[in-house]
């Protein structure tokens, strides 16, 4: 077999640059429910680390697929007031979300 990738995918939000298509068209969802939500109420740091969240989920946990992964996040907007209130729940738990949550709670994604 020959096989060679002849432009590997590269997108950008925010000027964060995401390698992975899969996990780019999930993370433009995401802010998308967010954005319905709340409207653009995120900084770049918050984009890097839901990619990197996201990303992170899916290689450690084998059961979480995509769609889990959106529409627990989608749950989590809908529950919440506000982007302060907001708390990232997966499966009623937040140890996959700790960093996203954790950093949100510092206001580092202001």
């Amino acid at each position: 077999m020959k096989n060679r990738v002849i432009s590997p995918f590269e997108g950008e939000i925010n000027g964060v640059t995401i390698i992975d298509e899969t996990i780019y068209r999930t993370v433009c969802y995401l802010l998308f429910k967010l954005e319905e939500s709340f409207g653009e109420c995120y900084n770049s740091k918050f984009v890097e680390d839901l990619a990197d969240t996201v990303d992170i989920i899916l290689m450690k946990y084998d059961a979480a697929t995509m769609t889990d992964i959106e529409n627990e996040f989608v749950a989590s907007i809908e529950s919440a007031d506000s982007f302060e209130d907001l708390r990232f729940l997966m499966w009623d738990d937040d140890y996959k979300f700790d960093f996203l949550n954790k950093n949100r709670r510092n206001h580092i994604h202001r």
